[in-house]
């Protein structure tokens, strides 16, 4: 092994060339000089100055290449994990963990809660398969990043570790942690009985498990990523509208429809949420969710209420009702419209038109007098207005051929049901009614195929078009009130898809083989968003409108160096130094009650 230091814009990089057999040279980058300051610099330009007074060098152009090294200069990855850790010092889930298991601290060796830990971890900053997780483990400066008496040895991490740790967990321990952890994570985040309402919905989870493997999880059914090919399970998840906190979540079958999965959840969420801190509890979810049992539940319930929204399909009534008998609704879409007008007064007329207006009314829906809202948005009626008629046309061009077909006798299409058939699952491909076209057949000199559009239906289509009907289980609660908080429910929605992201928080990948390996797997994912929630409130008004992401890519960049010298008359001397940090690195780390000193982050 040694050493060239490239001269490049008169700035010093330093590499380590390592031989890695026939002939063959592995080259890394090590850092850039300027970094060190103060005694460290000091010893290593006396390092090279005795190297080259030596001649142990060998000049090629502005590359020096030191023979025969005794320093080594290694990269270890600091910042970002560290960052992760103030959180961890807030919640302490190795504690909660621990304590739920009684496990005690055993001498070098790593407890049920730190194997968690650093899983969560992992889902947050890289996700990837246990297999890795012992060489990611050893990328970072893992002694400098947790104050931990005993030192952190990476290789107990390894696959078959987590097996046997997770095996020792029952679903009730896991409950009861999951239960502690989310209460204490919205503690810190302030979630209080003031907070507005909660989101509640469910998503979908691809896994590689085999078809043969026994599961009560994995099940094949519509995939909301399209991998019909593989086995699912699902997520329900209930979330703070305020503080984009998870209050509760449960993993269940992945063919269970959602209706059936509120109804399972329902009273573990109402427990849960007032564990939280919140007594009055109002539901936000969507029709997918609605069933006349789960309604009968809320009703009976002191203190819950809910907000949903209803087919329009179930209530065409109120569809014939003129846009003048619509009002313009106080929501927050509105307002924004209101400043752009203040600041554009020649579009007045055109952004007054994208408002978005609602007709309230009462009906009795689930055997109480309930609050019908209903929305209308112009922006999504021209839209809908677009893809239905494109959808129109592709079911218009498929009869056409269709009717050619049916003349020449093809297969398939020689009796009149057989090309009902095919017609009803080609309207279904298309997300049009198959009322829209009506056929007709004509048996005389062999089968021929007619059709014609129907009017009525098309017309009372173009009707349901930008409309949303909303109901609310409190009557008195005003109409901006139910349309914005209804609007809020993108809360869930923005959680499933950081769930998805690939890059932080991801549920994927799932190799799992058993429903409690995928509970705990799902557990450490839903850490990982709660950390990554809870990094975005603390430094949120450090640095506004950036994401938990953003706060993490940026200390992602600190690096803790190990300058360590082998030479007999250095005493195997280790020196450890953070990179240099920016401006915005110094403030989060300032924001943590921390500074630096030493080389290092300390507690002010």
């Amino acid at each position: 092994m040694f050493f060239e230091k490239r001269i490049i814009n008169d700035q010093a990089y330093i590499y380590r060339v390592e031989y890695v057999g026939k002939g063959k040279k592995v080259r890394s980058y090590l850092g850039n000089l300027r970094d060190l300051e103060g005694d460290v610099l000091d010893e290593v330009n006396t390092y090279f100055e005795r190297k080259q007074n030596k001649k142990e060098f060998k000049q090629t152009g502005n590359y020096t290449t030191f023979l025969e090294s005794d320093m080594v200069i290694e990269n270890f990855k600091f910042g970002d994990m560290w960052l992760v850790a103030q959180i961890e010092k807030m919640v302490n889930l190795v504690s909660i963990v621990d304590s739920v298991l009684n496990k005690r601290k055993r001498v070098r060796l790593a407890t049920t809660g730190l194997f968690f830990l650093l899983a969560s971890i992992n889902r947050l900053l890289d996700p990837n398969s246990k297999n890795k997780m012992v060489d990611w483990l050893k990328s970072y400066a893992l002694d400098h990043i947790f104050n931990i008496d005993d030192k952190i040895d990476p290789t107990q991490f390894t696959s078959d570790a987590y097996w046997h740790q997770w095996n020792s967990i029952t679903e009730n321990q896991l409950k009861t942690i999951s239960d502690i952890f989310l209460a204490k994570c919205c503690e810190i985040a302030g979630v209080s009985n003031s907070s507005s309402a909660s989101s509640f919905d469910t998503t979908n989870y691809y896994l590689f498990m085999a078809s043969e493997t026994a599961s009560k999880l994995a099940k094949r059914g519509k995939n909301k990523q399209r991998r019909d090919d593989l086995r699912q399970f699902g997520l329900a998840a209930l979330a703070d509208n305020d503080t984009e906190m998870i209050m509760h979540y449960n993993v269940f079958e992945g063919s269970t429809h959602d209706s059936k999965v509120l109804n399972e959840n329902l009273g573990e969420m109402i427990d849960q949420a007032r564990k939280c801190g919140k007594d009055n509890i109002l539901f936000i979810f969507d029709k997918g969710n609605n069933s006349e049992e789960n309604f009968k539940y809320i009703d009976e319930k002191e203190g819950v209420n809910f907000i949903t929204s209803y087919s329009p399909n179930n209530i065409t009534y109120l569809m014939l009702i003129k846009l003048d008998k619509y009002e313009i609704v106080d929501c927050k879409y509105n307002n924004e419209i209101d400043q752009e007008i203040s600041k554009n007064t020649k579009n007045t007329d055109i952004l007054n038109k994208k408002k978005i207006l609602a007709y309230t009314t009462f009906q009795e829906l689930w055997g109480k007098i309930r609050k019908v809202v209903v929305v209308y948005n112009p922006d999504n009626a021209k839209k809908q207005k677009i893809h239905n008629e494109e959808n129109i046309e592709k079911l218009r061009n498929w009869i056409i051929e269709a009717k050619v077909k049916v003349k020449e006798n093809a297969i398939g299409y020689t009796t009149k049901q057989s090309v009902v058939n095919l017609y009803k699952k080609q309207a279904r491909k298309c997300h049009i009614s198959s009322d829209i076209f009506e056929l007709s057949f004509n048996e005389e000199n062999g089968l021929k195929l007619n059709f014609r559009k129907n009017n009525s239906c098309l017309n009372e289509l173009e009707r349901k078009y930008g409309k949303l009907v909303i109901i609310s289980g409190n009557i008195k609660l005003p109409t901006e009130k139910i349309v914005q908080l209804y609007f809020d429910r993108y809360v869930i929605e923005k959680i499933f898809r950081q769930t998805k992201d690939s890059d932080c928080c991801s549920v994927w990948p799932v190799y799992h083989r058993t429903d409690l390996k995928i509970r705990c797997h799902v557990f450490c994912a839903i850490v990982a968003y709660s950390y990554y929630r809870l990094i975005e409130l603390k430094l949120r008004k450090l640095i506004p409108l950036k994401t938990g992401k953003y706060f993490i890519d940026k200390m992602s960049g600190v690096l803790m160096n190990r300058i360590k010298y082998v030479a007999l008359n250095m005493r195997n001397r280790e020196i450890y130094k953070l990179s240099k940090l920016d401006s915005e690195q110094k403030s989060i780390i300032s924001e943590f009650n921390c500074d630096i000193s030493d080389n290092n982050i300390v507690t002010k």
